[in-house]
């Protein structure tokens, strides 16, 4: 009986061997801007959805790198623009954490969920509010995300925008609805980092929204 099962048992293994390295290859490929050697891997049925240890797909690399071009491809090829590596990040988030604005325009026309939460409970919003990319929350803020989500320390994308005195991020968010009296978990407001010689716009702009 194992004489007979021997040679299903290896053919068995070579094709999953097989797709095993053709899956390697395609994350390697999408890592390294490799667009012929892609475009082939996907000719030939290779799952456009695999992940790696760290549960990167190839559209997750191709964003992080910077590869507009490859993200594209991919996603003509049914790359799930919403799956997460271990950390919850979206490619979009990492679009957004990158500066990669041709990026996050490809995943947001694609349906990217552009309200999904990582591990820490952050938005993609959140992120714009450390880098202070006004071009990015520009975009963001068309597709009408929810300016008051709280990552895991109850702060929104508006109070961490003034605590990282990225005005015109704030001001952005005041026009999107933010509430601006809004109270983390210590308490803490806004209107209490706002409360600085250094701000004294953005406190205008907050006690101008509460009249």
């Amino acid at each position: 009986m194992i004489r007979i099962l021997q040679p299903i048992i290896i053919v068995v293994l070579g094709v999953l061997s097989f797709y095993c390295t053709e899956s390697k290859s395609l994350l390697k490929t999408s890592e390294k801007g490799q667009i012929l050697a892609l475009k082939q891997l996907l000719l030939e049925k290779t799952d456009p959805n695999v992940q790696n240890q760290n549960g990167e797909t190839p559209l997750i690399l191709a964003t992080k790198f910077g590869y507009a071009e490859i993200v594209e491809i991919l996603i003509q090829n049914q790359a799930n623009v919403n799956l997460v590596d271990q950390t919850g990040k979206t490619a979009f988030h990492w679009s957004v954490k990158k500066r990669f604005l041709n990026i996050a325009e490809i995943l947001l026309e694609a349906k990217t969920k552009v309200d999904a939460v990582d591990s820490n409970k952050k938005t993609a919003l959140v992120y714009v509010t450390k880098i202070g990319h006004a071009d990015m929350v520009k975009l963001l803020i068309t597709k009408q995300p929810n300016p008051n989500l709280q990552d895991r320390f109850e702060n929104t994308a508006f109070m961490l925008s003034v605590r990282n005195q990225q005005m015109d991020v704030a001001e952005f968010l005041i026009q999107a609805n933010a509430n601006v009296l809004h109270r983390n978990f210590l308490g803490y407001s806004a209107l209490d980092d706002a409360n600085k010689p250094s701000m004294e716009k953005i406190k205008k702009l907050i006690e101008e929204k509460i009249k």
